[in-house]
């Protein structure tokens, strides 16, 4: 991922950055294989389409955090062949009040079946550089615990139904650092919550192309 621009932040929005991190890019394993199988066709908790774009707003013990009509957006931008497998890019850009962009990071994605795959940031674009995000399949209680850049992490299913998926994230060093992230599908990441100091995303706006 490559910041943009960056503009100072306060701390409280500085560890919910970390937050959302740890929920779109964490990466979690429960023994799933990077196969050569078609991209999922039925409606997926991680619709991946050129053309697919979300927007969500931040809000601190129930109130928006700016007047805007969103402060993030998620948009796939490009489909790309690499090593003989479809990924997606996806553009998330963090708006600051006014309007101005604070920093944009690129990802890219595959869904195959109810498994996230991506690609991590300034790694060659090879079968080394691809690592398990999420993997929708599993069952409440399924945990795994990887380490990155931020520290240990632990991602564990909190909750499941046919049309929704909730994980909860935490980092084993900050105890009261963690958030617990809903996923509709067919929508995606619908919202999420922090627990340690009120913050919250919450999806406002999306526009969903076929998946592909």
């Amino acid at each position: 991922m490559s910041p943009v621009s960056k503009i100072p932040k306060p701390r409280h929005l500085q560890r919910f950055t970390l937050v959302i991190q740890i929920a779109i890019i964490t990466a979690t394993m429960w023994g799933q294989g990077l196969g050569t199988g078609a991209q999922s066709r039925e409606p997926s908790f991680f619709p991946l389409a050129v053309g697919n774009n979300w927007q969500y707003k931040f809000y601190e013990r129930g109130r928006p955090v700016t007047s805007r009509p969103y402060d993030i957006s998620k948009e796939v931008i490009a489909k790309k062949t690499i090593g003989s497998l479809n990924f997606y890019l996806m553009i998330t850009t963090r708006f600051d009040v006014d309007g101005s962009i604070r920093n944009r990071d690129s990802t890219y994605y595959r869904m195959q079946g109810d498994t996230l795959f991506r690609l991590r940031a300034g790694s060659p674009h090879d079968s080394l550089s691809i690592s398990v995000d999420l993997c929708f399949s599993g069952y409440v209680g399924s945990e795994s615990n990887t380490q990155s850049k931020a520290g240990k992490l632990s991602t564990t299913i909190r909750m499941k139904t046919d049309s929704t998926i909730t994980f909860e994230e935490s980092m084993r060093q900050f105890s009261d650092l963690g958030a617990l992230s809903s996923y509709r599908k067919g929508i995606g990441l619908s919202d999420q919550r922090s627990y340690g100091f009120g913050l919250s995303l919450h999806l406002v706006k999306y526009h969903l192309v076929s998946e592909e």
